[in-house]
């Protein structure tokens, strides 16, 4: 997913359970939820129902697992944004946003999913890693000088992520952000934005 992929092109199956797993983002993302069936799932996997049964047992399941499994891989990227000692607060931010909206803009219907289950409600490991996230990038501006403190500074984050992770879901709401291009600009703004707010330069 470094590249902006949901899917993640450097993510390669290995097993049966991974390519399962693939298979399902794939469809997914290619045909909407409701075509994941475990009948077309095992064609695209190369195997069969009973693969499916073994592994997961039900079709929710596996679902949920593809799901987890695409966030999870996610976070490792994540992290990479939010690593170095010191930490390029102004070059992590950037590349978060960057990867988050391209990610978004290229697999909306696999993020959407992930975010939301088919109840409507929100997946809540997901949701609790967000939070994670954006207490660990508070902490981070907060020790390099921020000029607001908790709740405010978490406000901030919150609405950064925020700005990145909802134009992909609700396209119509930025038609502008339909290039490479503006999504580039558009990231490096937010990420620029909030160091401003915080009283963070250089």
């Amino acid at each position: 997913m470094k590249d902006g992929k949901a899917v993640e092109k450097d993510f390669i199956p290995e097993t049966p359970r991974d390519r399962i797993l693939a298979a399902a983002l794939e469809i997914i993302e290619r045909e909407g939820p409701a075509a994941a069936t475990t009948r077309a799932i095992s064609a695209a996997a190369g195997v069969n129902v009973a693969a499916i049964n073994y592994y997961f047992r039900t079709k929710e399941s596996l679902l949920d697992a593809a799901f987890s499994a695409s966030w999870e891989h996610a976070l490792v990227h994540v992290r990479e944004f939010l690593s170095g000692d010191p930490w390029d607060a102004r070059k992590g931010l950037r590349g978060l946003a960057r990867f988050l909206l391209d990610g978004g803009y290229a697999y909306p219907a696999v993020t959407r999913a992930t975010l939301t289950a088919q109840d409507g409600r929100p997946r809540e490991p997901v949701v609790t890693s967000i939070v994670d996230i954006e207490r660990e990038i508070a902490r981070k501006l907060a020790a390099q000088g921020a000029r607001c403190e908790e709740p405010a500074l978490l406000g901030r984050v919150s609405a950064f992520l925020c700005s990145v992770i909802f134009p992909p879901l609700v396209p119509s709401f930025a038609p502008w952000l339909d290039t490479p291009g503006a999504r580039a600009a558009y990231a490096e703004r937010a990420a620029d934005d909030l160091l401003v707010v915080c009283g963070i330069t250089g």
